[in-house]
């Protein structure tokens, strides 16, 4: 599926859930466009120079651009030809109850941004990838919306939560330096539902979801 549709001119994301050297892997890489993968959640591998095994397994097939998330710390990410790591620093939220689905939040509104960005520009998709400004603004798009997303409960929790409008509303908000204020339009439903997790929590004694932080009934 993906060799047909990157032959008809689309769009390649890929991103595995581990790197575990196998031939299934190589192919996928060599198919995609972009390759998204999670890094330890360390300092130490801000820094630009930081080497990485993986990276020099797939040098000879490096896809056009690679993003190696770093959770709150941020993003390095780097094209294709590049000896060294870019970095985008995290944004950091005002308030967590879960993790859950901030990846794919992250993934899915960068994806977005590159769209609006060619369309805007009058640039083919696959041409944004050649531009590291268009890249850094897609990156701050979707780390401030991965951001939102990580004050509701659940991976589909903001989409439940919020309507397109709404999101908008909350990203120019953080765009422009607060992120205290979150706008509604009556759609959510959220403040009953971390309730409803506190309480199971504290029910069963556990911590429930693993990538649920939620610690208080505030």
């Amino acid at each position: 599926m993906a060799r047909f549709y990157r032959e008809s001119g689309a769009l390649v994301f890929f991103e595995p859930n581990n790197l575990k050297h196998s031939e299934k892997l190589e192919e996928a890489i060599r198919l995609c466009h972009v390759l998204k993968y999670a890094g330890a959640e360390t300092k130490k591998d801000i820094a630009e120079d930081n080497t990485d095994e993986f990276i020099k397994r797939i040098k000879s097939y490096c896809p056009p651009l690679v993003i190696k998330t770093l959770g709150k710390y941020g993003l390095l990410y780097r094209f294709a030809g590049d000896t060294k790591w870019k970095y985008q620093k995290g944004v950091k939220p005002d308030e967590i109850f879960d993790s859950c689905g901030a990846g794919d939040w992250c993934t899915a509104s960068f994806i977005f941004y590159i769209n609006e960005l060619a369309q805007q520009n009058n640039l083919k998709l696959l041409d944004i990838l050649k531009h590291n400004e268009f890249i850094r603004q897609s990156f701050s798009f979707a780390q401030i919306l991965a951001s939102i997303s990580l004050r509701f409960v659940g991976a589909r929790g903001l989409s439940n939560s919020m309507t397109k409008e709404d999101l908008f509303k909350n990203y120019q908000s953080y765009f422009n330096g607060s992120c205290e204020t979150i706008f509604f339009t009556g759609r959510s439903k959220q403040k009953s539902k971390r309730m409803e997790v506190y309480n199971t929590k504290i029910k069963h004694k556990s911590a429930g979801c693993s990538t649920c932080l939620l610690n208080d009934k505030s």
